[in-house]
């Protein structure tokens, strides 16, 4: 077996790694077409850049208030069979938005929502379930790297989602798009490995008591509440690029797909560095952040689209060194009994904040203009950046969550899995 336990840098290029990383490709190019249709079919049946708030804002508000719960759920479950429920439930709702495709457009936006809330339920279900599963591929020393590679292969997947969007949006009719949508989740439930690593599941205790413990980490406590804060404000880059080709490119759909790709070219890029680096993921984190938010920073202040498309590339890279950082930060900083919870929570921190936000930027953007909101988003990444660093030197504790990194596994993550019998 390769990366066994003798070896564990092969983990990271094992089988069920890969497997694991092409399941991640496929759902998020899934995922990322059908964003792209439905902000289009909207902005295009609305006209209105507050129905696009109202639609991500409602599409991510009950996943928001459920993930505590979802988090506690999946400790003391086998996350592999969540991750697989979860893929094959968003399968099915994928399907019911091929006909709300076909919907008048003065009707369009109310059954997005309920189908899109629904949806984005599991989809938290299904992202705490692989931060709990992440530990049977791969053991805790390489978990910043994992999840660089993981990362990558997702972003590739958001810069495939809108390329193909723009294709059927341009020559064909929108429902294609969430039948593709559809068979990228089953594919992604199907490509799930088995584990090679023992993963430990909570024993009895409350949602409190959960929340108790890791309120009690310093590190992973600090990284979260910036995250939100920084999510709230800067993180709306699926409602951000869409107005700004709506307010400067006339909402064509080939320049929607252009700026998406080039975000998503970064984000590969940004995942791909972090897989090579053997430094803190904190360091990485407080990098990235900054970047991303120079660049949004200086999308405010261009009109050129070939200087925008070189921003957006640039934001990418930054961004995503700041979440698979922080991801590790998160998941090695908390016993794995507790991390289908912080990965609920860095969901929360993530996506969770996105219901306020959308609103938030979308409302900027009508009183401000995109530019002058683009100049917030970017100013607000920036200072969360600092804030960051400044929580990192107040914090020396040599049980931080990074600071063993390397130095030996977690003993459940590092025995290999040896099914009963």
């Amino acid at each position: 077996m390769r990366g066994g336990a003798g070896d564990p840098a092969l983990s990271l290029w094992s089988r069920p790694a890969l497997s694991y990383m092409s399941g991640e490709f496929l759902s998020q190019s899934g995922t990322y077409l059908s964003v792209t249709a439905q902000s289009w079919i909207v902005l295009e049946s609305t006209h209105e850049p507050l129905a696009l708030g109202a639609l991500m804002a409602a599409r991510y508000a009950p996943a928001a208030l459920l993930g505590p719960a979802i988090g506690k759920y999946v400790d003391s479950r086998d996350p592999r069979r969540l991750v697989q429920i979860a893929n094959y439930a968003q399968a099915v709702l994928a399907l019911a938005l091929v006909g709300l495709a076909f919907t008048p457009a003065s009707l369009v936006l109310v059954p997005f929502i309920v189908v899109g809330s629904v949806s984005q339920i599991f989809a938290m279900l299904e992202h705490a379930g692989r931060m709990a599963y992440v530990a049977a591929i791969v053991p805790d020393e390489l978990r910043a790297r994992f999840a660089g590679a993981t990362n990558s292969a997702s972003t590739l997947g958001r810069i495939a989602g809108p390329a193909v969007a723009s294709a059927v949006l341009t020559l064909g009719p929108s429902g294609l798009c969430f039948a593709v949508d559809a068979s990228t989740f089953v594919f992604a439930a199907l490509l799930l490995p088995r584990p090679r690593y023992e993963v430990r599941i909570a024993g009895p205790s409350t949602l409190r008591e959960g929340l108790r413990d890791i309120w009690g980490l310093p590190r992973v406590r600090n990284l979260l509440l910036v995250f939100a804060a920084v999510s709230l404000v800067s993180f709306n880059v699926a409602t951000m690029i869409p107005l700004l080709v709506q307010e400067e490119y006339l909402n064509d759909p080939r320049t929607l797909a252009a700026f998406n790709i080039a975000f998503g070219i970064g984000s590969f890029l940004g995942g791909a560095l972090r897989a090579w680096l053997r430094t803190s993921p904190s360091v990485s984190a407080f990098f990235g952040l900054l970047l991303f938010g120079a660049t949004f920073l200086g999308l405010g202040l261009t009109n050129s689209w070939a200087v925008t498309l070189a921003l957006l590339f640039a934001g990418g890279f930054g961004r995503l060194m700041f979440t698979a950082s922080s991801e590790a930060v998160l998941a090695v900083g908390v016993s794995q009994e507790r991390r289908g919870l912080v990965g609920s929570l860095y969901a929360m921190a993530f996506t969770g904040t996105t219901p306020l936000g959308a609103l938030l930027v979308t409302s900027l953007a009508g009183r401000m203009g995109t530019s002058a909101t683009l100049v917030v988003c970017g100013v607000t990444a920036a200072a969360g950046g600092v804030t960051y660093m400044v929580s990192l030197a107040a914090d020396r504790s040599p049980a931080s969550a990074d600071a063993k990194e390397g130095q030996g596994r977690l003993p459940a993550a590092s025995r290999p899995h040896r099914p009963d019998g």
